[in-house]
């Protein structure tokens, strides 16, 4: 039986690979054409270009014609298809989780959906079309998504030459001559030479930096080499990252430099122009966005989504079974949960506030710290003080300290309500104390900054 809050069923058993005519994505190498029977199956192209306006119907090849197919740069995949999914009354399925991955893209990304064999499948290409002609490729590319095993509710493929793209394209803005801290020096010792991105079956993520350091003599060449393996444990996805540093095995004062380089390639392409996924936002990532000294497979791995927030107070959510990685990309897939909402918020700052001595006001920073509320956010803050902004997500307020002792603290109290776009709610407070320090021989330095430790009293 279909439950809400609980792994939909699979549904129908689909078409078998032959009767429908389609191919893989995820399992077929990009850009190879790949034969079924007598029938030549459709070449697939990772991207579309400008450079190749005739991305249409090609010349036919021994009676057959050959179609130009564009992959997507992301893949989702729904069993059954969206419309049929068990959801509460009034809950549109098919539109809120389109929605909610539009709202997650760039104002010119190309979303697109299609209900075919018992499955839904989201296509996404982070380029608008241009022409007619990738229109009919693109669409195609919607209907040659098959990445969802007969077992599986949902599946997300990421193609792997789209993140070589993103990471060659990064990396030619990124400095090439650094110092051993990783600051960009154009006299710097160190040199960067090469990046490579490599999707290697089963499941890792291969990150390979090149370059060499003439701080040195003879100079010293180094391969820095990052191998990300990405699994599931306990139905969510981790990456265990390994690092080799190839090069005299004394000399290893470029590492913390080569990472700050790798940290400027990886985390601004992934997270911002990909899908944006990034913690409170429509989607929330998989993995923590603070992973020290990963590679582009933890970065990859930011864009498989923890949960996709949709209007109606409900979310989707992941259960991950499963991760492949091969020449083509990654995919994992696993089932989902329909969920009830349940909007939070907690004000991140410390709760007691030093006060210098003879001072008549002190001001302090408070930030909110929301969970399961989307969209754009309406903030409220109050307190015992003047806050400003108040319709932010972080604000300073500045207290009066009339009437703060050494001995005597006073309390000042902190609020904030936060509003979704669905209209969903959520207040939070967090009482303050302030504590006045005092100029006194004797007393430890510390209590000029902490004057409510015991030994200040």
């Amino acid at each position: 039986m279909y439950g809400f809050d609980e792994p939909l069923s699979s549904g129908r058993a689909r078409m078998s690979d032959k009767a429908e005519g389609r191919i893989r994505i995820g399992s077929a190498k990009l850009g190879q054409e790949r034969t079924r029977g007598s029938h030549p199956a459709p070449k697939m192209r990772d991207r579309d270009n400008d450079a190749w306006p005739d991305d249409g119907p090609r010349r036919p090849t021994r009676g057959h014609p050959v179609l130009v197919v564009s992959a997507p740069d992301f893949a989702i995949q729904f069993r059954p298809c969206l419309a049929d999914m068990p959801a509460p009354p009034g809950t549109d399925l098919e539109t809120v989780v389109v929605q909610a991955f539009k709202d997650a893209l760039a104002a010119n990304a190309d979303v697109r959906y299609r209900c075919s064999d018992d499955t839904g499948r989201i296509g996404i290409w982070t380029r608008p079309s241009g022409s007619p002609a990738v229109d009919s490729a693109r669409d195609r590319g919607l209907a040659a998504i098959d990445a969802v095993n007969d077992d599986e509710q949902f599946a997300m493929w990421i193609s792997a030459n789209y993140v070589r793209g993103l990471a060659h394209t990064a990396w030619n803005d990124a400095p090439k001559r650094i110092d051993h801290d990783g600051n960009p020096a154009d006299d710097g010792p160190i040199h960067l030479t090469g990046l490579d991105v490599a999707f290697t079956s089963p499941d890792k993520v291969v990150t390979t930096v090149t370059g060499y350091d003439e701080s040195t003599w003879p100079a010293v060449d180094f391969t820095l080499t990052v191998t990300d393996r990405i699994v599931t444990s306990a139905f969510q996805i981790q990456v265990l990252s390994e690092t080799q540093l190839q090069t005299d095995p004394t000399w290893f004062n470029v590492l913390a430099a080569v990472f700050g380089v790798l940290g400027f390639v990886l985390n601004p392409i992934f997270i911002i122009p990909a899908l944006g996924f990034a913690a409170e936002s429509v989607i929330v990532s998989s993995i923590d966005p603070h992973v020290d000294q990963a590679g582009a497979g933890a970065a990859v791995a930011k864009n498989l989504p923890k949960e996709v927030m949709v209007s109606g107070g409900r979310k989707l959510e992941p259960v991950y079974r499963r991760v492949d990685v091969n020449a083509g990309g990654l995919t994992a897939g696993g089932d989902v949960l329909i969920l009830t909402r349940s909007p939070s918020v907690t004000i991140d700052a410390q709760p007691r506030v030093s006060v210098p001595s003879g001072a008549s006001t002190v001001t302090r920073s408070f930030r909110a710290v929301t969970t399961d509320l989307r969209g754009r956010l309406t903030f409220a803050w109050t307190a015992d003080g003047t806050a400003g902004p108040s319709n932010a997500r972080s604000t300073n307020v500045t207290f009066s300290t009339g009437g703060v002792t050494r001995t005597h603290p006073v309390n000042k109290l902190v609020h904030v309500g936060i509003t979704d776009r669905d209209g969903l709610t959520a207040t939070a407070s967090l009482s303050v104390q302030l504590f006045t320090t005092r100029d006194a021989d004797g007393d430890p330095p510390v209590c000029r900054v902490r004057p409510w430790l015991p030994q200040c009293q």
